[in-house]
């Protein structure tokens, strides 16, 4: 059911449908925009504070965009409470969690999740990278504070960077099959090309052992 609520302009009103903005919030959160998106999942949340898919992704994106880490938890449990069988809350319930540096808590979570659903892969993935966090660079200032965060970002790119260019290293020229003939490629290509899925011909893309 549509309900009218004010617009973000003073004065002027609109038909706001919580479906649509909860829709739009998850996408914004799926294109890294926690801020735009949090807009969008409080108008839902305020047209129905019952449903749990609202609050889920609420508390979500509070934590991603305010960083408001008891908010955000509360919000989350709630959800899983209100509907334990859906995995996704799990997910949110989890990433909340481990955010805060309460990694410990976000196993448990993701454990509870996989006793109830068996081994989901999204929830073996989301424990795996939570059990598999690095130690914040700055202990004494806690894994939420801006510094290890930007500290951690800049650790991760020159990690991600050094992984890539030891592949193109090590990678040599492969071998292309085209209707019984084979031909060498005479340049080194990324791991990017190597590894990239080719469509409608009628080639084989191998790498030597």
């Amino acid at each position: 059911m549509n309900i009218v609520s004010a617009n973000e302009n003073p004065g002027d009103t609109a038909e706001l449908n919580p479906m649509n903005e909860f829709r739009e919030g998850v996408e914004l959160l799926k294109n890294e925009y926690p801020e735009k998106a949090l807009v969008r999942l409080r108008r839902a949340h305020e047209c129905d504070k019952h449903n749990p898919y609202f609050m889920s992704f609420l508390g979500l994106s509070i934590a991603r965009a305010q960083r408001k880490w008891d908010q955000a938890s509360e919000l989350c449990e709630m959800a899983v409470q209100l509907k334990p069988k859906e995995v996704q809350f799990y997910l949110n319930l989890g990433e909340v969690y481990a955010a805060s540096g309460r990694r410990e808590r976000a196993l448990d979570k993701l454990d509870d999740g996989l006793r109830l659903f068996g081994e989901d892969a999204r929830l073996r993935q989301a424990r795996n990278k939570v059990q598999n966090r690095r130690n914040p660079i700055l202990p004494f200032f806690g894994r939420a504070h801006f510094l290890n965060r930007e500290l951690g970002r800049l650790r991760h790119r020159a990690l991600k960077r050094a992984f890539f260019e030891s592949r193109t290293r090590q990678v040599a020229a492969p071998r292309i099959e085209v209707s019984g003939e084979r031909r060498q490629i005479r340049r080194l290509v990324g791991p990017d090309q190597v590894f990239k899925q080719v469509h409608g011909t009628r080639y084989n893309l191998s790498l030597p052992l």
